[in-house]
């Protein structure tokens, strides 16, 4: 092995670049680029190289002295420094600069798979740097999710949001690859679909509602509005002189989109009545308004107990084993399929219930609400002409030789 101290030129006929021939970490002689144009710039940069060369020779070399000479030749280019962030500290940083643009039932979603993830390692692993996570953590990470129960579907969508989270960390330079883009979904995605109440039980549930939750189940059958949504109504929300209410859902990404106009059904306003009328600010169901609808306490459960005591029996989904909660095919959401379906019976077009349910007129996800009720069906069933009417009786099926039964001889008397 031999030495040679490093040297650099240019060659104006090849390269408006300092070029530089050093001893590489392999002990052979190395020519390459500089990039700089002055050749103080491009000396520093030479030495730079052949003194990490040099440790990683003796196998001296640390990822600590690799990006000291990576940052120190970007500050000679004049292009800063290597951004450097723990894992935990750039999912801090992904929400805090997006959640501005995200509604808030993204928010919550985002922040639950990111949580789940950081979770996942020890505490000692999220306080590494971000580019230590490997194509191999993630899968660990989304195989650990299914096998404690988690649903295949909520799964996938971790997995996505997971990979978006990256997508933003590659845009702004805090790693150069996105590991969970690499990583395949496992299984299929199987999701469950919410059943829709029957008018009758509809009814039940009214009958035993407090004042707030009576007022949210008939904006929720009447007007397709989600739980949390509803929770947060406030008086200003509605005009009363009109009849109309205005909200923005909050699963709509686009913020800046124009709230929904709706006009209140007769119930509603017949409930509206009887309620002694609030500031703007105040909220229209105050009971409701400041709980999380998740949880034991949340008002998702408490619901169900308001449906056992209307004598509800709520079907439940495929049996899961581990952390995963068996899926409830009935719940508050069923007053939004309830609201698609009976306006699907009183024979609305679909552009209008599209509208009226929250969704684009380019949308399908109206569809997944609809269903086809046991009386819906009989009543359709009745208006179709019968095939059967003034139908001769159809002629006798015929008899084999072989199957023919045998007679029996008469016996003379």
């Amino acid at each position: 092995m031999f030495s040679l101290m490093p040297s650099v030129w240019i060659n104006p006929a090849n390269s408006r670049f300092y070029a530089c021939e050093y001893i590489d970490a392999h002990g052979k002689r190395a020519i390459r680029s500089t990039k700089q144009l002055n050749k103080k710039d491009a000396l520093r940069v030479a030495n730079e190289w052949e003194e990490f060369a040099a440790a990683a020779r003796s196998g001296e070399a640390t990822r600590h002295q690799a990006e000291a000479v990576v940052n120190r030749s970007l500050e000679i280019a004049g292009m800063g420094k290597l951004k450097r962030f723990t894992i935990e500290e750039a999912f801090k940083n992904w929400i805090l600069e997006n959640s501005k643009h995200w509604s808030s039932a993204t928010l919550v979603k985002y922040k639950k798979a990111s949580s789940s993830f950081l979770e996942f390692f020890p505490p000692e692993r999220i306080k590494e740097q971000l580019r230590t996570i490997t194509k191999k953590d993630v899968e660990a990470w989304h195989d650990n999710e299914l096998a404690e129960g988690k649903g295949k579907s909520t799964a996938g969508t971790y997995l996505n949001i997971l990979r978006s989270a990256f997508a933003w960390m590659v845009n702004e330079d805090y790693i150069a690859e996105n590991q969970p883009k690499k990583v395949t979904l496992r299984g299929a995605s199987i999701s469950e679909s919410r059943e829709a109440f029957s008018d009758d039980e509809a009814r039940a549930i009214l009958s035993v509602c407090t004042r707030d939750w009576r007022g949210a189940a008939l904006f929720s059958s009447w007007h397709s509005i989600r739980l949390g949504d509803v929770a947060r109504l406030k008086w200003g929300n509605l005009d009363l002189e009109r009849g109309f209410i205005k909200y923005l859902p909050s699963k709509t990404r686009n913020l800046d989109q124009d709230p929904r106009l709706l006009v209140m059904a007769q119930d509603i306003l017949r409930w509206l009545k009887d309620q002694e009328q609030g500031k703007p600010t105040d909220p229209l169901f105050p009971t409701l308004c400041s709980r999380v609808s998740g949880g034991h306490q949340g008002l998702s459960n408490e619901f169900g107990r308001i449906m056992a005591k209307a004598g509800i029996v709520i079907p439940l989904g495929r049996e899961k084993k581990g952390k995963g909660r068996q899926f409830r095919k009935k719940s508050f959401h069923s007053f939004k399929h309830l609201s698609h379906t009976r306006m699907l019976e009183a024979d609305i077009g679909a552009e209008q219930r599209r509208l009226m349910g929250g969704h684009s007129l380019t949308s399908t996800a109206h569809l997944s609400y609809l269903h086809m009720r046991p009386e819906s069906q009989t009543a359709a069933l009745a208006k179709i002409p019968s095939l059967m009417d003034s139908m001769p009786e159809p002629a006798p099926e015929p008899v084999s030789e072989k199957k023919r039964p045998a007679r029996r001889k008469v016996q003379a008397g």
